[in-house]
């Protein structure tokens, strides 16, 4: 279960929760975001990871129509004050969870039109590289987070990390396993350094970079028989189950997407095993 490994990979027991009670009000949202999926191969995808993650954590009852999880009164290991549970959940409905759909829908829209058309490839791909580059660009800015927001507790980032890591990596990996599934697109994936920091916000998500200049390494596709630049990297795709949440890219290539030079030096994504991070290069302004 994606809940479990979550914790697992965090380096948490099994027993505790790493969204704890906050899940109580995330859950919420869950289910309604299947419904304004437009159809197709990426909202698929994307709901059979809503579905798991509903189900995951605790005990799923029903009461008064409401999904609710039992966490048998496990304890929270990042534990937040009403006023952080708050908030999170005031970003999780009002900035996530509509970007989630729009860029969803966004890669579904342009994948259904273009269904049957001999040229669709070129306009299929100029979609998902934007796509691609918005959730490079949310989970850039969710790494920054981690390492310079300091006006909110710890646990409070750590929280809002979790989820954005957890939504958009399965967007991600969504996106990227329709096309590698269509054996009638001839494409190769790379990686491109792109300044993102002057990006102040993507669909709904407002990106706060905290007064720091920050370069992420961008994936996106070419055709196969583009020539690779000196600026970008291929790289081979590894695993793109929704259901788990081990990287989108081979292990050799997790230290050129993953890695973080930043200025003060962080030791946090060397201790985070829990998610994929897109690569930055960051300084002080």
């Amino acid at each position: 279960m994606i809940y479990n490994r979550l914790q697992e990979q965090d380096g948490s027991s099994s027993s505790g929760g790493f969204f704890g009670k906050l899940w109580r009000g995330i859950k919420d949202n869950i289910g309604s975001i299947v419904g304004l999926l437009i159809g197709g191969p990426v909202g698929l995808l994307l709901g059979a990871f809503l579905d798991a993650v509903i189900n995951a954590g605790g005990t799923v009852t029903t009461r008064g129509g409401e999904i609710y999880i039992d966490e048998d009164g496990e304890p929270d290991q990042y534990p937040l004050n009403e006023i952080e549970e708050g908030l999170i959940n005031e970003f999780v409905e009002n900035e996530l969870k509509p970007t989630l759909i729009a860029l969803a829908n966004k890669v579904d829209l342009t994948v259904n039109f273009n269904r049957g058309f001999s040229q669709k490839g070129s306009n299929i791909i100029e979609t998902v590289n934007s796509v691609l580059k918005d959730i490079s660009v949310i989970k850039s800015f969710a790494v920054t987070l981690q390492n310079f927001a300091r006006s909110r507790s710890s646990n409070f980032y750590k929280n809002k990390v979790a989820l954005i890591e957890l939504y958009f990596n399965a967007l991600e990996k969504a996106v990227i396993k329709t096309i590698e599934d269509d054996q009638t697109l001839q494409y190769k994936l790379v990686l491109e350094p792109q300044l993102v920091s002057n990006i102040s916000n993507v669909e709904s998500i407002v990106t706060r970079w905290q007064k720091q200049t920050v370069t992420a390494n961008i994936k996106k596709y070419k055709a196969k028989d583009a020539i690779v630049t000196n600026q970008e990297t291929e790289v081979v795709i590894g695993n793109t189950d929704v259901l788990d949440t081990t990287p989108v890219l081979q292990d050799q290539y997790d230290e050129v997407a993953n890695a973080i030079d930043a200025n003060p030096k962080s030791n946090f994504l060397r201790n985070l095993g829990f998610a994929t991070i897109a690569a930055l290069i960051i300084k002080k302004i």
